[in-house]
C-alpha cells in the first residue's frame, strides 16, 4: 500500500483500482494505469450494470403501473360511493316529495270536511229558523 492511502478507514473505489499490486509496478505511469483500469473494468462489463439498470427500470414502471393502478380503483370506488349518495339523496328527496303532497292530500280533506260541517251546520240552522 502506498504511505499517501495508509491513513484512510474506508477505501473509495478509485483506491481500491490503485490498491492492487499490479499499479505499483506502473511507478506513476498514467497511460500504464489506464490501461489497467481498462482492462479491470472489462472483467465488470457494463452489461451487467446496464442489465441491473434495465431491472431496475422495469422494477420502477411496475411499482408506478401498480400506484397507478391503485390510484385508479380508488377513484372509481370514490366515484362509485358519490353516485350511491346521490342516489340516496334522490331517494330522501323523492320520499320528502311524497311526503308533502300526503300532507296536502290531508290539509285539502280536512278543509273538504270544514267545508262540510260548515255546510251542514248552516242547512240545520236554516231549517230550525222554519
Amino acid at each position: 500500500m502506498k504511505a499517501g492511502a495508509s491513513h484512510r478507514s474506508l477505501p473509495t473505489a478509485s483506491d481500491a483500482e490503485l490498491s492492487d499490486s499490479e499499479d505499483f509496478d506502473a511507478d506513476g505511469d498514467p497511460d500504464v494505469l489506464m490501461r489497467k483500469r481498462k482492462r479491470k473494468s472489462s472483467m465488470f462489463p457494463l452489461s451487467e450494470d446496464m442489465s441491473l439498470a434495465l431491472i431496475l427500470k422495469k422494477n420502477n414502471k411496475k411499482v408506478i403501473e401498480a400506484m397507478l393502478e391503485s390510484e385508479d380503483r380508488k377513484d372509481k370506488r370514490h366515484k362509485e360511493e358519490m353516485e350511491m349518495e346521490e342516489k340516496k339523496l334522490e331517494f330522501e328527496r323523492e320520499k320528502f316529495r311524497s311526503t308533502l303532497q300526503l300532507g296536502a292530500g290531508y290539509i285539502g280533506a280536512l278543509n273538504s270536511i270544514g267545508d262540510g260541517v260548515k255546510q251542514l251546520g248552516a242547512a240545520l240552522t236554516a231549517s230550525s229558523h222554519t
